[in-house]
């Protein structure tokens, strides 16, 4: 166990009772933030020293300590470097600190290495062993990975695995453990799945340029099933009972997954052929949207309210979007909310712009983004 500084020891006190349970839905057992990473962080090897500098910069950085939290983040990949030096350090640490990493690119908006560090996970996982594989911190750390990968996916392009039709998407499983809320997703591994196949059906859209007039009949079939699991997927809770439980809601769990079932069929209705799309259908998700918003005290998932967001037609609720970015940037003080707000709002001035068409086009936001600046991840 590494030699603690009373700050040192403050800020991993402050990771562990503010931070690991603020970036998830479910503080129980399974908070893998709290019971597979701080474990890991407190071993001896370097891969869990890179770990643990990583933890302290993003207490640094959330606590307002700028200049500390620089300064721990460059130890950490110091150490990070290092330790891909050594045959013997443990590899999952090594993984656990860039997404780690990853998580203070999402939080500092000055950041832009997230899909840097993501690479970096991506190229460890790909070498992991199976008894690595079939530990118990990886189910966590695979599922942590999964949905940075799925949202940077949804950012740009890059990262997509790029497949030569819709038959060659895999479709995620069905079953009790698929439709589980997991809390580091605050959806479930099914919902995830379907929005990476949104992703996919995105891409192939973007490459054979087959919308709206002419999409193929594989390409509609594919489409509506999409539809009908997302419309019919029920999200499921539960709790692992154990004596580090934090305080677990219920009603803001079930909430925040449904919010995500919400975006991911207004997403594939960005996406999918119009003649899939049923009548009123938008309207009718943007109200269920809205609906669920008005139950939650802070909106804790950008990704929903982004797509949300893109689908807003009134004043009214565009005001309703922006006071909903205020409550989350009061109370989270995430930075890539900045990234996100600035977003939105350049696609509304283009809608405003083009409302006088006669047939205007659905604004692509990627289109406003330099790809070499600030890029939300929607963490």
């Amino acid at each position: 166990m590494p030699d603690f500084e009373s700050n040192d020891s403050y800020l991993l006190t402050y990771y562990e009772q503010v931070l690991a349970r603020m970036v998830t839905t479910i503080d129980d057992n399974s908070n893998g933030f709290r019971m597979d990473l701080i474990p890991m962080a407190l071993s001896p090897d370097m891969g869990g020293q890179s770990l643990l500098l990583a933890m302290l910069a993003l207490s640094s950085y959330h606590l307002g300590r700028v200049e500390d939290a620089i300064k721990y983040k460059i130890r950490a990949i110091k150490t990070l470097f290092k330790a891909f030096q050594s045959e013997t350090t443990n590899k999952l640490s090594q993984f656990a600190t860039c997404m780690m990493l990853c998580v203070y690119s999402v939080f500092d908006v000055s950041d832009l290495t997230w899909h840097l560090h993501l690479q970096g996970a991506k190229s460890i996982r790909a070498v992991l062993t199976n008894p690595e594989r079939e530990s118990l911190p990886f189910e966590f750390l695979s599922s942590w990975f999964n949905y940075h990968n799925t949202f940077s996916s949804f950012s740009q392009s890059a990262g997509i695995v790029f497949v030569d039709s819709v038959l060659d998407v895999q479709l995620p499983d069905q079953n009790d453990t698929t439709r589980k809320i997991i809390g580091c997703l605050g959806c479930s591994a099914e919902l995830l799945g379907l929005i990476s196949c949104i992703n996919q059906l995105r891409a192939l859209s973007d490459r054979h340029k087959w919308y709206p007039h002419n999409p193929t009949h594989e390409v509609l079939s594919f489409a509506s099933l999409i539809r009908e699991r997302l419309s019919n997927l029920n999200q499921e809770i539960q709790i692992n009972d154990g004596k580090a439980d934090g305080t677990v809601d219920h009603g803001r769990t079930v909430r925040t997954a449904e919010f995500y079932r919400i975006g991911a069929l207004l997403y594939l209705y960005q996406v999918a052929p119009s003649q899939i799309i049923p009548e009123d259908a938008v309207q009718s998700l943007v109200n269920d949207g809205f609906a669920a918003l008005n139950q939650m005290e802070v909106c804790t998932s950008p990704w929903p309210l982004f797509i949300l967001a893109c689908n807003v037609t009134t004043d009214l609720d565009r005001l309703r979007i922006l006071h909903v970015l205020d409550t989350m940037d009061e109370k989270r003080r995430i930075g890539n909310y900045q990234i996100i707000r600035s977003v939105i709002q350049g696609v509304w001035k283009q809608e405003d712009l083009r409302a006088d068409s006669k047939t205007p086009k659905r604004v692509d936001w990627r289109s406003l983004v330099d790809p070499g600046t600030c890029i939300p991840s929607f963490i």
